[in-house]
C-alpha cells in the first residue's frame, strides 16, 4: 500500500498505548484484543495481499494473466499443481522469478496420496523407471475408463498424478531428498522473466514446484499490492485444498478473490457449493442463536398468580426447601425438570410452529436473496465483455496457430529436401550401375494449406464471435 497519512504516522503507538490501558484495566483484562491488533497490522502493512481463491479451471490464472497482460501463470484446463504464485512489483531492470521445487519426500508423499485414492498399487522407489511407467499406464488406463482427463474427480486425479511424475523425472537434478531447494533466474540461464514464466508455466514443471515468486513491472502492483494465486479449492491432493482454505483464512490477507464455475450441468462444482452453504448455514445459526436466546429467559406470564406453573414453582420450592444440604434438591429432580418443561413446551411449540419459520423467511429475503441477486447481475454485466475478450483471444490463438503450422511446414519442407537430395544421390549411383529396378521415390512437398485449414477455420469462428 501506499505510505501511511500524516495523522496515521502513529498509529501503531496510539493503538498500543489504548491496548495496555484495557489489559490494566480489571474489568477489561479477559477480553479478547486478537482481533484488533490483526486489524492494526493489516492497517500499517506496507502490503496489500490479494488471493485468488476457486475451483480448478475456474479461470483465477486466466484472470491473473488478463489483468497483468502477461502469461505468467499456468492456465490450462484442468488441476495441474498445487503451487502457490506470488506476483509482487518490481522495475523493468529488477524483473525476476524465484522457484522453490517440493523435496522429493513431499513427491513421495502425494504419490503415495494419489496411488490411495486410485488403487493403484504403491511404489516404494520412485526413482525407478519401471514403477514410474506402471503408475503412469494405471493413470491412463483410469483417464480412459472415465471417459476423458476432467470427466469425473477419479479421472482428474489420475491426471494429476501422471503429470506429477512427469514433473518429477523432468526435474529430478533440481529435487533434494528432504530440503526445499530454491533456484533464482540466473541459475536456470533465463535471461528475462518471459522465458522463466514460460518454463514455470509448463504443466509438469508446475507440478513439482512448491512456490513459485514472480517480480514484474505492473501498474498494479505498483502500490505494492501482491496477488497470490491459490491452488484449486477441489484439487485432488486434499493438502493443496487445504493450502487454499488456509490462504483465505490467514490473518495478513487482506482480500479475497473467488473465482466460481458452473459445471457442464449448470450447477456449482462441490468445494464451490460447500462455501456456499458455510454462508447459508451460518445465517440460519445466527437466527436459531436469536431464537434461543428466548428459551433461558422465563415467558413473561409465567409467574402470574392464579396460574399452574405459580403453583408448580411454589410446590417445587418447597420441595428444595425441605433440607440444610442438597439432598432435598436431588430428591426434586423430576418436579425441577416438569418445571422447566412448562415453560419450555410452549416455547418450544411456537418456535416450530411460527416463530422460526418467520426468521428463516426473513434471513432469505434480507441477507440470502439480495446476495444471489448481486452476484446474477454482476456477472451478467461482464458477458459482453466477456464475449469480446473471448473472441479477440480465440483470433490470436488462431494467427498463433497458422504461425506455428507454417513454421512446421516449412520444417518439414527444409528435411523432405535433404532427403530428397540425399535420394537422388543414391538414385545416380543406382542408374550407373543400371539397377533401376531399385531406385528410390522421392517425397513430394506438403500442401501449407491444408495443415492450416483448421486454424483458418478458428480465425473465421473467431471473428464470428466478434461480429
Amino acid at each position: 500500500m501506499a505510505e501511511l497519512l500524516p495523522p496515521c504516522q502513529n498509529l501503531k503507538e496510539q493503538v498500543d498505548y489504548i491496548l495496555q490501558i484495557v489489559q490494566q484495566e480489571a474489568s477489561l483484562a479477559s477480553c479478547d484484543v486478537t482481533q484488533v491488533q490483526t486489524s492494526m497490522r493489516k492497517a500499517i502493512s506496507p502490503k496489500f495481499e490479494i488471493v485468488f481463491a476457486g475451483a480448478f479451471s475456474a479461470g483465477k490464472s486466466m484472470l491473473i494473466n488478463a489483468l497483468l497482460g502477461r502469461e505468467l501463470l499456468y492456465s490450462a484446463e484442468g488441476h495441474a499443481t498445487g503451487t502457490e504464485c506470488k506476483i509482487e512489483y518490481a522495475h523493468p531492470e529488477n524483473e525476476k522469478v524465484v522457484l522453490t521445487f517440493l523435496s522429493e519426500a513431499e513427491v513421495r508423499e502425494q504419490v503415495f496420496y494419489l496411488c490411495e485414492q486410485l488403487g493403484l498399487h504403491k511404489v516404494e522407489n520412485i526413482n525407478q523407471e519401471d514403477a514410474i511407467e506402471l503408475l503412469t499406464q494405471g493413470s491412463e488406463a483410469i483417464i480412459f475408463a472415465e471417459g476423458g482427463e476432467s470427466k469425473s474427480e477419479r479421472a482428474k486425479q489420475a491426471n494429476a498424478l501422471i503429470v506429477l511424475l512427469s514433473g518429477y523425472v523432468a526435474n529430478r537434478q533440481h529435487i533434494h531428498t528432504i530440503n526445499n531447494a530454491t533456484y533464482s533466474m540466473a541459475e536456470f540461464n533465463f535471461n528475462n522473466l518471459k522465458e522463466a514464466a514460460a518454463y514455470a508455466r509448463r504443466g509438469s514443471n508446475s507440478a513439482v514446484l512448491k512456490r513459485i515468486e514472480y517480480y514484474c513491472n505492473h501498474p498494479l502492483l505498483q502500490d505494492a499490492n501482491v496477488i497470490i494465486d491459490t491452488p484449486g479449492i477441489d484439487a485432488p491432493v486434499e493438502k493443496d485444498a487445504q493450502l487454499t482454505y488456509e490462504k483465505i483464512q490467514h490473518p495478513d490477507v487482506s482480500a479475497v478473490v473467488c473465482v466460481l464455475k458452473a459445471a457442464s450441468m449448470g450447477d456449482m462444482t462441490r468445494a464451490e457449493t460447500q462455501l456456499l452453504e458455510q454462508q447459508i448455514s451460518s445465517a440460519l445459526q445466527n437466527a436459531a442463536r436469536v431464537e434461543c436466546d428466548r428459551f433461558v429467559r422465563e415467558s413473561p406470564r409465567f409467574y402470574d398468580e392464579g396460574t399452574f406453573s405459580i403453583y408448580q414453582f411454589r410446590q417445587t420450592l418447597q420441595q428444595t426447601s425441605q433440607t440444610f444440604d442438597c439432598e432435598s434438591m436431588v430428591e426434586a429432580e423430576p418436579a425441577i425438570k416438569q418445571l422447566l418443561k412448562l415453560d419450555f413446551e410452549p416455547k418450544v411449540s411456537n418456535t416450530i410452529r411460527i416463530t422460526f419459520r418467520q426468521t428463516i423467511n426473513q434471513s432469505f429475503k434480507t441477507l440470502l436473496l439480495p446476495m444471489a441477486d448481486i452476484k446474477s447481475d454482476a456477472i451478467l454485466q461482464q458477458y459482453s465483455k466477456a464475449r469480446a475478450y473471448l473472441g479477440k483471444t480465440l483470433a490470436k490463438e488462431a494467427q498463433e496457430k497458422v504461425y506455428e503450422n507454417k513454421r512446421l511446414s516449412d520444417a518439414v519442407d527444409e528435411k523432405i529436401a535433404s532427403f530428397n537430395q540425399s535420394v537422388s544421390s543414391i538414385n545416380g549411383c543406382l542408374a550407373a550401375m543400371q539397377l533401376y529396378d531399385y531406385l528410390l521415390p522421392v517425397i513430394e512437398s506438403t500442401e501449407p494449406e491444408i495443415l492450416d485449414s483448421a486454424s483458418f477455420e478458428n480465425i473465421k469462428y473467431a471473428k464470428a464471435v466478434e461480429a
